[in-house]
Parts: structure tokens; sequence; C-alpha cells
């Protein structure tokens, strides 16, 4: 049984497992370059984020070189027209954690990005406590930045910090959050958004199939952060009449991998004809999965994120498909949305970044999924949109 925890901090646990990062107390990037918010309700804003120049060279996360052209599915999702990068522009940007694979992915690809179009960007790491999101708002238009990007932020989080920045006329941008921009009392002035219901469906879909047309699915879910309730609703509906739900368990947010491994051991005994495990992150769907390989079934393993670990097991063999995120597209069309803003130019709050069904047919033979294969050369496309090539 689950310990009850304030609403926040199950908010913020949610968030993490969705996004496979460990949940641990003081965790955080040792990066001299980003700055530690200071902790919310201390008065004054103590943590002075730092300054970066966008002439050092950017570190790029170890990405498949994809060969990715007009056939790419969402090539021409692109933004098309120009978009003159605005000279000079400062970019602040907060990280839920940097404990994570996934969140340096995409700091490095909002470095690319940001030295493409001449910019400096301000980091500061909240050290898995949103919390500190409102002071670190504050810290960064202290700073002099001109936009603020949030890393896996819910705008809930900032509270009146954002019509603070709102007011300056600092537009806040936010990626890969449960709560779009449309829906956030103008707290952001756009977020980067994933289908997850219609990609869910599609999971949902592959897993049947995998599965005969019928079978038996146990679901390690998710009933606190929209990023796991609403994948869980659109599968559950999916397979309604046609795999039954033989057992369900609430992620443990301080175990994650570990929780998922020690009950999907449980349920391999208990259900000898279990088809598939599924739940919405691969933070802890690992753990699943390496308990089937130690058991040696042929149940397959279905969840959202595409992380390294999950990438690898698939790699290795294991009966695994993830809906695989592409972080760095995302930190692009993020910093687009901002330069749309400084240009004067009418931003669109909701902006879909399209993930990947990903399985041992086209899994990448090195790397993550980085939209080379949805979005083509996504990369060349904005340089030659903001006049930078």
């Amino acid at each position: 049984m689950t310990i009850p925890r304030p609403r926040a901090i199950l908010a913020l646990l949610a968030l993490l497992a969705a996004l496979g990062t460990p949940v641990l107390s003081g965790c955080g990037s040792e990066d001299s370059g980003s700055a530690t918010a200071a902790p919310a309700g201390t008065g004054t804003a103590t943590a002075a984020a730092t300054a970066e120049s966008a002439d050092e060279p950017a570190t790029s996360a170890d990405t498949a070189t994809t060969a990715a052209d007009e056939s790419a599915p969402y090539a021409d999702q692109i933004p098309e027209g120009p978009n003159p990068a605005a000279p000079g522009k400062t970019i602040g940007l907060i990280s839920i954690t940097q404990a994570s694979e996934l969140f340096p992915r995409e700091e490095a690809a909002f470095r690319e990005a940001a030295k493409a179009l001449g910019w400096s960007v301000k980091t500061v790491d909240l050290q898995g406590d949103p919390s500190r999101a409102p002071a670190a708002v504050q810290n960064l238009m202290q700073a002099g930045v001109d936009g603020i990007v949030l890393e896996s932020v819910e705008p809930i989080f900032l509270g009146p910090a954002a019509a603070q920045a709102k007011k300056r006329g600092i537009p806040i941008v936010a990626t890969l959050v449960g709560t779009p921009a449309s829906q956030s009392d103008g707290a952001l002035l756009s977020s980067v958004v994933e289908p997850l219901a219609e990609e869910s469906v599609e999971l949902a879909e592959r897993m049947i199939a995998d599965a005969g047309g019928q079978g038996q699915v146990a679901i390690i879910g998710d009933e606190i952060s929209p990023v796991g309730v609403i994948p869980e609703k659109a599968m559950r509906e999916a397979v309604d009449g046609r795999m039954e739900v033989v057992a369900e368990h609430q992620i443990d947010y301080t175990k994650l991998a570990a929780d998922a491994h020690e009950v999907a051991q449980q349920w391999l005994v208990q259900h000898p004809q279990l088809s598939a495990i599924w739940c919405p992150y691969d933070g802890a769907c690992v753990g699943a999965a390496e308990a089937v390989a130690a058991a040696g079934k042929d149940v397959g393993v279905y969840a959202f994120n595409g992380s390294q670990g999950t990438l690898d097991l698939i790699r290795q063999g294991a009966k695994y498909v993830s809906m695989a995120a592409p972080v760095e597209y995302a930190a692009y069309l993020a910093l687009d949305a901002l330069n749309l803003a400084f240009n004067g130019e009418d931003v669109a709050p909701d902006l879909t970044l399209h993930d990947q069904l990903t399985d041992a047919d086209n899994v990448p033979e090195s790397g993550v999924v980085d939209g080379t294969s949805l979005y083509g050369d996504f990369r060349s496309a904005y340089a030659s949109r903001w006049g930078v090539e």
C-alpha cells in the first residue's frame, strides 16, 4: 500500500517517474556553469544564474545518424517560412533535475540550437524540487534573460512568478509537460506536448497484435500525473473486450525500476498466461523487462519515452516496445517559438511532438531517437528558417 504524500510532491514524483529520473535527495548537475535555485520561502533570490556563452561548443547526445529526407512522416510539419534569428538574446533554462539521462540530452540540444541562433543560455537545476521554480524564475529575470524554457516543470509550480514574467515581457515555454499552454491560465506562452492518447492507442494496438488478438495484460500505472493518466485511459479503452486486465499496480515513485521489477516477478508467477506488461514510463518498465528476461518468459513490455536504457534492452533482444520521444526536436521547436515571440509574431500555444513507436525492427543501431527519422533534417531546416546557415 502506498503511503499518502502531499499533492505537490506526488505530482513532482510522477513527473520524475515519467522521465526515468532517479528520485534522490539533493541530486543534480555538478556543472559549474549551472545554478541552483534558492529554496522557496527564503524571501530573497540568493542563487544567481550563471551565464554561459553561446560560443562554447555544444555537447550532443549520442544520437543515431539516420538518413532522413522528405520520406520522414512528419517532415512537412516543421514550421515553414522565415523566422530570422533575433540578435543577442539570452535564454533561461530551468530543468527539473539533471540527475537523469533525459534532461542533459535535452539541454545539449538547447545549447546546440541556441548557438545556431547566436544566443546565450543561463541554466538552473531545481535538483528535483519544484518548489524552487518561483525563485528560479526570479533569479533568471534578475539576471536579464529574454525568455525562459521549462524542462518538464509543470506551470502550476511557478506561482506568481509566471505573472511577473509576463508583465515584464519575458515569455515562458515548456517542453514535455502534462499541462498544455492553452490550459495553463496564461502561465505559458507555448508548450511542446505529445499526443499521448493517440499514441497510447497505437501502442495498445501493437500490444494486442503481439498477443494474437487476445490475452492477459498487467498494468503498472500512475493515477496522479496527466502524463500517466491520459495514456492509461486510452489504452484501457483500446484493449476493452480484447485483452483481460489481470493485475494493476500504482508506481512507487521512490523505487521506480526496482519496484516494477519486484511486482513483475510476482505477476509472472501468479499469472502464468500473462501476455503483456504495460506502463506509461520506461523509467519504471525497464525493471519489469529485466524481470521478464530473468524468468525466461515470453511476455511483452510496452511503455513510453524511449530512454537509452530501454533502447539498449531492445537491441539486446528484449520483447519491448517503446513510444520513444525525440527530445532533441522538442528543444528546437521550443526555441523557434521563443524566436517568433521576439520577432513579434503569433505563437501557437500547443506545439505537437510526435513520438516514434520503436521496436527491434526500427531501433537505431546506437544512440537514441532524436527526431531525424520523424522530421527529417530538422537542424538544417531550422538553420534555413532562422537565416543562420
